[in-house]
């Protein structure tokens, strides 16, 4: 039985399921393509389609997203495997400070949520007999820019293992779906610019 998901566009702005129920009402505004999901399902319910481009308010900024990792917890996400409660020992939150509410409900008694993006309330934490931590990252220039050499010499090499357009989303879904990735599954969301 498939069960009403509000609307939502998947890897076009930012690549997790969120509503555009209030982008969908602005229909004056300019359009992207969008790998678009109404429905718990499995990767059949994806829909491309066009959607309205997301307009930043004067604290936000829009990010050109060029490519997007399919991550196994997409497709639990898709299913609705999460909304289901206490079903998981551990919630990794990174993604966005607002992710955070719904994953009190889905962690069993005695899990945790670490959230990079913010620290768990310790007061929700605690009425669901979970546990919460923050890790936070602190990027350095330095580091990244010695990476980037290592990368461009053949040091290092990320392992893509597919990479998919955004029109083919339920295709790259069922890739991580087998559980026999080696690497990463990238969707081509937009071309680079020279």
């Amino acid at each position: 039985m498939k069960t009403k998901l509000a609307p939502a566009i998947v890897a076009a702005a930012l690549i997790n399921l969120i509503p555009i129920a209030a982008v969908l009402a602005q229909s004056a505004q300019p359009v992207m393509k969008a790998a678009v999901v109404y429905e718990y399902g499995g990767p059949e319910v994806f829909k491309y389609e066009d959607a309205p481009r997301p307009e930043p308010k004067d604290d936000e900024v829009l990010v050109r997203v060029i490519a997007a990792g399919v991550n196994p917890v997409d497709a639990y996400v898709r299913q609705g495997i999460l909304s289901k409660r206490g079903f998981v020992d551990v919630v990794l939150n990174a993604v966005r400070g607002d992710t955070l509410p719904p994953s009190y409900g889905v962690v069993k008694k005695g899990g945790i949520i670490v959230s990079i993006t913010g620290e768990p309330d310790a007061a929700e934490c605690a009425k669901h007999g979970i546990r919460g931590s923050g890790l936070m990252a602190h990027p350095d220039a330095k580091v990244l820019e010695e990476l980037t050499k290592l990368i461009e010499a053949n040091k290092i090499t990320p392992i893509v293992s597919q990479t998919f357009p955004l029109m083919d989303a339920a295709q790259a879904h069922q890739q991580i779906e087998t559980h026999h990735t080696r690497g990463k599954i990238v969707l081509k969301v937009a071309p680079e610019r020279k």
